[in-house]
C-alpha cells in the first residue's frame, strides 16, 4: 500500500480559507433567492444564511406594491440586488487577497448591526443566531487569511520530489 502524501500545513489552511470563501458565496446566493423567490412563487420561504438589509429593502418595496402594479417593485429589487452584489465581489476577489475577506467581514457586520437594531426580539432569534454564526465564520476567514499571508509558499511538488534523498543502490 502506497503512502499518500499528507496535505501541507499551507494547503490545509488554504482549504479552510476557501471554505469560508464559499460561505460568502452562499450568503450572496441565499440573499438573491430571498429577493426573487416571492416574485416567482408568491412564497414566504426565507433562507436565514443571508444578508438582512437587501431583504428588508425588498420587503418594504413589496409591502408598498398596490394591487397588481408590479412595476413599482422594480426599484426596490434593483436596489436590493445592488446591495447584494458586493458579496459576490468579496467571494471572487478574496481568492487572491484576504483584504477582501476583511471587507466582507465589515460589510456583513453592518448587516448584523442593522438586524440587531430592527429585530432584537425572540421572534428573530433564529435569524440572529445564523447571523452570529456567519459573522464568526467571516472572522475565522480573516484570521486564516492573515496566517496564510505570513506563511511561506509551498514548494512545487516536482521540486519537492527532486530534493528528496533517494537512496542509491549501494545504500539499499
Amino acid at each position: 500500500m502506497k503512502n499518500q502524501p499528507s496535505v501541507s500545513p499551507r494547503k490545509a489552511l488554504e482549504n479552510r480559507y476557501n471554505s469560508v470563501r464559499y460561505d460568502i458565496l452562499l450568503i450572496f446566493i441565499f440573499t438573491v433567492i430571498n429577493i426573487l423567490l416571492p416574485l416567482l412563487t408568491d412564497s414566504n420561504t426565507f433562507f436565514l444564511f443571508s444578508a438582512e438589509v437587501p431583504y428588508y429593502i425588498f420587503a418594504i418595496g413589496w409591502a408598498m406594491v398596490e394591487g397588481e402594479m408590479l412595476s413599482s417593485i422594480v426599484y426596490p429589487i434593483v436596489l436590493a440586488l445592488l446591495i447584494t452584489v458586493p458579496y459576490l465581489l468579496f467571494w471572487i476577489f478574496s481568492k487572491k487577497r484576504y483584504g477582501w475577506m476583511i471587507a466582507a467581514l465589515v460589510y456583513f457586520s453592518i448587516d448584523c448591526l442593522f438586524l440587531g437594531a430592527v429585530s432584537l426580539s425572540l421572534e428573530y432569534l433564529a435569524e440572529i443566531i445564523f447571523h452570529l454564526v456567519a459573522l464568526g465564520l467571516l472572522i475565522y476567514g480573516v484570521v486564516l487569511g492573515a496566517k496564510l499571508k505570513k506563511m511561506p509558499e509551498d514548494e512545487p511538488l516536482a521540486e519537492a520530489l527532486a530534493t528528496e534523498e533517494i537512496p542509491s543502490e549501494e545504500e539499499q
